[in-house]
């Protein structure tokens, strides 16, 4: 049976039986499409919503025709135009993606991953072996933002759509990381704990908290150095950005590193947040 897996989170990829197939996908409107019916893979689409999802400002016989090319490129590149078991189920009028079929989608995955360290039994989130583990396989699964590089200026649905999962999968992603430097502090293992909470002040430069847990991650591993240097990174990106010293807060933290005091083994902001995610997180569609 041919397998399928969709990567989305980072650029656009697939493959085929394990073969990369990405550079035979023509167009972006078919990557586009193909990433669309694959997110929203719970319901069927007509095609006209879809003709005007990805061709707007054209005619409606000329956007169905590109539609109905655009399928034909997608179903030639993943094999269905000739299979009895194809990925997608396409007839006159409706489109969906066969959910019943062998794929794989690195976004569904990651919210699998995330959505069992909710269901899961435990004391702590902060201190569960079994899901910081989960979290650490979505975390490896994140290459890059949802469907980055790919634009379609002329389809502002599509991209308010991108935007949307973009800006949802981010969220979560910083959230994870959160979680997983804490707990990797809180074991003393403070190389782990560093890689996450370094990557997490990288992707949100901004966060001054952020900047904050790294310090003292840094200088409990015994990088007093490498944390009072962090107090003016955060320093430096809060007067360019916004003209503001940092809180009282983080001066008080890098006080006490200065003078070697005792610092704190759990940070003082929370993690991740329990919320009932769903599947697929928060639906677009009716938004």
């Amino acid at each position: 049976m041919p397998s399928l897996a969709i990567y989305l989170l980072g650029s656009f990829q697939i493959e085929l039986n394990e073969q990369n197939m990405t550079a035979a996908m023509r167009t972006e409107k078919e990557r586009a499409l193909l990433a669309y019916l694959a997110v929203e893979a719970e319901r069927s689409h007509t095609r006209e919503a879809l003709a005007e999802l990805l061709w707007p400002e054209r005619p409606e016989g000329v956007a169905r025709t590109n539609l109905r090319q655009a399928l034909l490129g997608v179903r030639r590149t993943i094999g269905d135009r000739d299979s009895l078991q194809p990925f997608l189920l396409v007839d006159d009028e409706m489109v969906q993606f066969n959910a019943e079929q062998s794929y794989w989608v690195d976004t569904e995955a990651f919210n699998t991953h995330i959505q069992t360290t909710f269901s899961h039994t435990h004391k702590s989130l902060e201190t569960c072996l079994s899901c910081a583990q989960h979290l650490q396989q979505a975390v490896d699964l994140y290459r890059g933002d949802f469907m980055a590089g790919l634009f379609l200026p002329d389809c502002s649905g599509f991209q308010e759509w991108i935007v949307f999962h973009r800006e949802q999968y981010f969220r979560y992603l910083l959230s994870t990381l959160l979680t997983l430097s804490e707990y990797f502090q809180h074991l003393g293992d403070f190389e782990l704990a560093h890689k996450y909470a370094r990557r997490l002040v990288s992707l949100d430069p901004l966060d001054e908290s952020a900047h904050r847990r790294l310090m003292i991650i840094l200088a409990n591993s015994g990088k007093r150095a490498a944390a009072l240097e962090q107090f003016q990174t955060c320093r430096r990106v809060l007067l360019n950005e916004f003209g503001v010293e940092p809180s009282i807060e983080t001066s008080s933290i890098y006080d006490r590193i200065k003078n070697g005091d005792t610092l704190p083994t759990r940070p003082t902001t929370g993690s991740l947040k329990r919320v009932n995610l769903p599947t697929q997180l928060t639906s677009f569609i009716g938004r």
